[in-house]
């Protein structure tokens, strides 16, 4: 799992068998730490069968952080690498605000950040979160 830089939440992803109507999927779920509730908002990510025994098996085919509140949405953000697909969703409206622009077409979400990478995303990476000049660096 990973806190929120206030440590006030905790983020936890969990690997879920195929049970109808899902297929297999990742879920990133956000707890408040406080209040010991679940944030409504959570990320999931579906998986084939092939990538769900690979997680089955190994504990680094994906990865994620979680960056500070950051920008006027005052949000955090959670930044995910699944199986070599870069995500960052939003923690405040559960929304996907960053992705691949080649992967647009696949009917994921139209607006937000496009990445602009120089090489691809190695599928067991994981992720570092910096900010530098207003800006959040992930490496």
């Amino acid at each position: 799992g990973g806190f929120s830089p206030s440590s006030q939440d905790l983020a936890i992803m969990l690997l879920f068998p195929a049970h109808a109507p899902k297929p297999p999927h990742v879920s990133i779920l956000v707890i408040n730490l406080p209040s010991l509730t679940f944030h409504s908002t959570y990320v999931d990510f579906p998986l084939t069968e092939s990538q769900y025994d690979d997680c089955s098996a190994s504990s680094e085919c994906c990865s994620f952080q979680v960056s500070r509140v950051f920008g006027l949405t005052a949000s955090d953000y959670i930044f995910a690498n699944f199986f070599g697909a870069l995500r960052g969703y939003s923690i405040v409206s559960g929304n996907l605000v960053v992705f691949d622009p080649e992967e647009a077409d696949e009917g994921l979400w139209s607006r937000g950040c496009r990445l602009k990478s120089k090489q691809a995303l190695a599928r067991k990476s994981l992720l570092a979160l910096a900010y530098h000049n207003g800006g959040i660096v992930i490496a």
